[in-house]
């Protein structure tokens, strides 16, 4: 795990009519504010990233499909400097990802059915507290995910 991110476990209720699953609450650990909730989706076998927000944290969920997510740390003042943090999110390791601003990310589609990726922003979405790099500038092998 990165300095700046925290790993929540979110509950799924079940019934023969189909499903509830949890996201926030405001007394959630991780949630600050809320300004903006929005929807992304990555098809199969595709990568979105490399990206970072300068300002913005993110509180993010799979809700549907499977999403790899990839974060990487080159803040000089973190413990966790040039480390990697990996992890598939889905309905079947259904948890809340909270990142703070400052760490790079990309993501890959993991299934061929809708991979839905949620994200509740303390911030409204602003193109220049984003930072995007290329897929080749961070060294990670993509083909072994």
């Amino acid at each position: 795990m990165l300095e700046g991110i925290l790993k929540s476990k979110l509950n799924l209720y079940q019934s023969d009519k189909g499903s509830v699953r949890q996201f926030i609450r405001k007394d959630s650990k991780g949630f600050r504010s809320f300004e903006e909730i929005y929807f992304s989706t990555v098809n199969y076998q595709q990568i979105k990233g490399w990206k970072k927000h300068t300002e913005m944290t993110m509180n993010l969920a799979v809700p549907s499909g499977e999403v790899l997510f990839v974060f990487f740390d080159d803040r000089n003042d973190s413990s966790t400097k040039d480390q990697f943090y990996s992890i598939s999110l889905s309905s079947s390791n259904y948890f809340r990802l909270t990142i703070e601003p400052g760490l790079w990310f990309a993501f890959k589609g993991k299934s061929k059915e809708i991979n839905l990726v949620v994200n509740l922003a303390n911030k409204i979405h602003d193109p220049k507290e984003i930072e995007n790099i290329d897929l080749e500038e961070i060294n990670f092998n993509w083909e072994s995910t």
